[in-house]
């Protein structure tokens, strides 16, 4: 991947190997396992503000593939996730286009792998405790698939992204967060969110920022602001 950022090259690395890393050693800097991550607290949300809502090349590249299909992809959800060592996913495989994005934040001397291509193969799925899917990594070898490591490997050796970086991936790709907790954003085509909602989803019922902040211009920036009865 070439050092100057490209949305067309973004959105390629997206559609085939289902992934596309930008590094960023300030974020890797910042991030920290005692910090609130929740969107309601200050710190939880300055943090995503600064490195997913206004990092152009996040904004762009989401933007694009929104494009794509003729919607938008709206930040649905956010959360932490703790190190382990199974292979997951967000959404099982199925369907063209993806329906769920995810920007993932990693600190630096983190550990994680990708599985390029996962996306697009008929992979078994079995839903886990944290309503995460599950995938064994025979599969993924019978399938041809090799993983990508980034940030450090079991030899302490430095991989991409070991000073901090962002992921944005498509929900169905298999990857495996081996060292370190992260934080990772959900954004949500349209449609697909506006079903989910009707449906009653409990888990899509809408981010609330801190009151500090103006809600009206948080949703501006394609956030599903959680908003009282009549407001």
């Amino acid at each position: 991947m070439s050092s100057e950022f490209s949305v067309d090259e973004a959105k390629r690395e997206i559609y085939e190997d289902g992934f596309f890393v930008i590094e960023n050693p300030t974020l890797g800097e910042r991030m920290d396992v005692n910090m609130a991550y929740n969107f309601s607290s200050e710190t939880g949300f300055k943090f995503c503000y600064d490195f997913v809502l206004s990092d152009s090349r996040v904004r762009e590249t989401i933007d694009a593939l929104g494009r794509d299909i003729n919607s938008q992809f709206i930040l649905a959800y956010c959360s932490g996730l703790a190190p382990d060592s199974r292979i997951l996913s967000f959404q099982p495989n199925g369907g063209d286009k993806p329906s769920h994005l995810l920007v993932h934040a990693w600190s630096k001397g983190s550990n994680s792998t990708y599985y390029g291509g996962s996306h697009q193969k008929q992979i078994s799925k079995v839903k886990i405790e944290t309503d995460l899917l599950r995938t064994l990594l025979p599969q993924l070898k019978n399938n041809g698939l090799v993983g990508t490591r980034l940030g450090h490997n079991e030899k302490d050796e430095n991989c991409r992204g070991a000073d901090g970086c962002l992921v944005i991936y498509d929900a169905r790709v298999s990857f495996e967060p081996r060292n370190g907790w992260s934080y990772f954003y959900v954004f949500v085509e349209k449609a697909h969110l506006e079903e989910r909602k009707r449906k009653g989803s409990i888990l899509f019922t809408g981010l609330r920022p801190p009151a500090s902040q103006d809600w009206n211009s948080i949703a501006q920036l394609g956030v599903d602001v959680q908003r009282d009865e009549g407001s």
